[in-house]
């Protein structure tokens, strides 16, 4: 079934001039270059008779949309876009596409391709929080949308109008329809708690189900199930993580499908475009894994997986017949890559890679550590080690992102980045994290400066019993919200780390959100908090004072600031480097070379995103570089720890 031919790879010219990739098992390191430019395949989608893909690739730092004929695997049109960001693309039979673009300032707009070369009708703005709900793709002229007063319209591209089908509903922001692209059923929030409309017929009035009022609800509604009557959501609350099942709104009965253990299900599988039909759920523990609903596509699953081993490969496309797949591969050493498979044929093509420049045996790869903390708590790490790595590496604790953020088996490119260079990065789930049940999550209310910290140092001390690093060079990256974490654990177990990675680290008094700090069932995304339980994390938030931590801090340091209208960040990143200033140590500061917000042109502020990632990191791996030097390590000069 795994056979593979050259012109395959013809592809990928569609997303950007891409080669194939080089021979596999080279010594060179990539360049840092190719882990911080924008990807090159963002996504591919089969004609609806198979016979052709569209690709959104990038080149020049501009999305282009193009389309190549499978038979003679020839490009046949492309189409750049200057004024903003392609977020969706659909096809409209045989020869039209339409796309969802985001401007440049920011609104979204639709666009009709005609791929024929006819006179293209003029953009459609449809509001800020318009979402697909169904493309109709049987249908040229028309689609089903949610439009910007969130009512369900069928939006008609001749015209560029769109015609209200469903009123909008108090509270409302998601509506499920049924095959028949009527809607089916809706869910939102509204009067302090999540709520559910579903009814027996179109002609009937819609029936409310409260859904419970924490900041997640009892039940959270998917898709219609293939009796068109049920419906498939999750269920929240009957177990510690959370349960897939099919309810019947009559009788509010659930018909259990998937309850995941150790990690909640996380991501819903359609296959297509239509939102209709659910055809599984992904859920991940130490990788990724996926339940299908029909006996017919796990065995299709399976084949894939026979063809593709040691990745994770998801379908993203397929033709109307079902007979040809595009599917993505991708792994936390392996860059999204897609491939097509022609079912009758027997035959797997490589279409093209996101990241043709990086070879997966010059990645690392990464490994589930279970621990437990010191006060019993069960927990989980990720670690990725450096390949080909002689001595015990470096190791480099990776506090990045919101601080409720599990680690993730996809592909990170910027951690990657600094693995290749020799340095093994540990990634921590602890408490306070989403999807390992409501224990997990309630435990970090409160201990950003307490036990979450301490679960940083206790993962580490894990890491180091497996003997797969150095534990006399250990270092710590703090990024965004999750720096203020790593502040802490520097502060509360200064004889555990060597040197200190800070990047946008905010340093006031107060500035974390109290939204920010409330995990599991409390935590509100988008929502407010209770008066009582709002006042009293802010009056925790207020407490926390990472600037007042920096005295304690002992050990060389880089700091990264990156400007922004408010100042806010800028001003964090005056505090840090006055008091880290006054510590003596040696320390690296840099701030973003641009004045305010990046150029309003896509293009432009691509090239300067990628430009400024690129010295970040450069300059980051200096660093590293005179801390912890490694054989692979190509930047910065060979000196003694602790030099400046």
């Amino acid at each position: 079934m795994h056979r593979i031919f050259r012109r395959g790879f013809l592809v990928a010219v569609a997303c950007g001039g891409l080669v194939p990739s080089p021979e596999l098992g080279g010594r060179e390191l990539p360049p840092a270059a190719a882990f911080t430019k924008p990807v090159e395949c963002g996504a591919i989608k089969l004609r609806p008779d198979g016979g052709a893909v569209a690709i959104i690739g990038v080149r020049d730092y501009i999305d282009y949309l193009s389309v190549v004929d499978l038979a003679t695997m020839q490009l046949t049109y492309s189409q750049g876009f200057r004024n903003g960001e392609i977020d969706n693309f659909w096809w409209k039979g045989p020869d039209r596409i339409v796309i969802l673009a985001r401007s440049n300032l920011g609104y979204l707009f639709f666009k009709l391709m005609d791929l024929r070369g006819e006179k293209n009708p003029p953009e459609s703005q449809v509001g800020r929080t318009v979402s697909i709900l169904d493309p109709l793709p049987a249908d040229p002229d028309n689609m089903i949308i949610m439009d910007g007063m969130m009512n369900v319209a069928r939006f008609n591209f001749r015209t560029g109008k769109s015609e209200r089908i469903e009123k909008h509903q108090d509270g409302v922001d998601r509506w499920i329809l049924g095959e028949n692209g009527t809607a089916a059923a809706a869910f939102g929030w509204g009067d302090g708690t999540w709520f559910m409309l579903t009814r027996a017929s179109r002609n009937q009035d819609w029936h409310r189900v409260s859904l419970g009022t924490r900041s997640s609800p009892d039940f959270w509604p998917v898709a219609m199930a293939a009796d068109q009557r049920r419906i498939v959501g999750w269920d929240q609350v009957s177990h510690d993580t959370a349960q897939v099942v099919i309810r019947d709104p009559a009788t509010g009965r659930d018909e259990p499908i998937l309850h995941a253990e150790d990690v909640d299900p996380s991501q819903n599988l359609f296959f297509g475009d239509r939102q209709i039909r659910l055809r599984g759920v992904i859920y991940e523990t130490d990788r990724p894994h996926a339940k299908y609903f029909q006996r017919e596509d796990a065995a299709l699953a399976d084949s894939i997986d026979r063809a593709l081993p040691g990745t994770f490969n998801e379908i993203v496309s397929l033709s109307a017949d079902e007979n040809r797949v595009v599917i993505e591969r991708s792994s936390d050493a392996t860059p999204p890559a897609f491939y097509l498979l022609d079912r009758a044929a027997h035959r797997l093509v490589p279409l093209g890679s996101s990241r043709p420049g990086l070879d997966p045996q010059q990645l690392a790869t990464a490994r589930f550590i279970p621990f437990t903390a010191r006060d019993g708590l069960p927990l989980t790490a990720r670690i990725l080690l450096p390949p080909n790595a002689g001595a015990p590496p470096p190791l480099l604790v990776a506090a990045v992102g919101r601080l409720g953020t599990r680690t993730s088996a996809s592909f990170q490119p910027y951690l990657q980045l600094l693995a290749s260079r020799g340095y093994a990065i540990l990634g921590v789930n602890h408490r306070g994290v989403s999807g390992f049940g409501q224990k997990v999550a309630h435990e970090g209310i409160e201990q950003v400066d307490g036990r979450m910290a301490d679960d940083l140092a206790d993962a580490v001390d894990a890491v180091i019993k497996t003997g797969w690093v150095d534990r006399t060079r250990v270092a710590i990256m703090g990024e965004d919200e999750a720096g203020i974490l790593a502040v802490y654990a520097l502060a509360r177990h200064p004889a555990l780390f060597s040197a200190w990675i800070n990047v946008n680290t905010p340093m006031e008094v107060g500035v974390l959100d109290p939204a920010a700090l409330a995990f599991g069932q409390e935590e509100r995304i988008g929502l407010n908090l209770p008066a009582a339980e709002e006042f009293k994390l802010r009056r925790y938030s207020n407490q926390l004072n990472p600037a007042e931590q920096l005295k304690e801090v002992r050990i060389a340091s880089f700091h990264y600031y990156d400007r922004r209208v408010d100042g806010a960040l800028l001003y964090s990143g005056d505090r840090a480097q006055k008091a880290m200033a006054r510590t003596g140590l040696p320390l690296t500061f840099l701030t973003a070379p641009y004045p305010s917000h990046w150029s309003n042109d896509t293009a432009t502020y691509r090239r300067q995103r990628f430009e400024e990632d690129t010295r970040l990191y450069a300059e980051v791996l200096k660093f590293l570089g005179r801390q912890f030097p490694t054989p692979d390590n190509q930047t910065g000069e060979r000196v003694a720890p602790g030099t400046p």
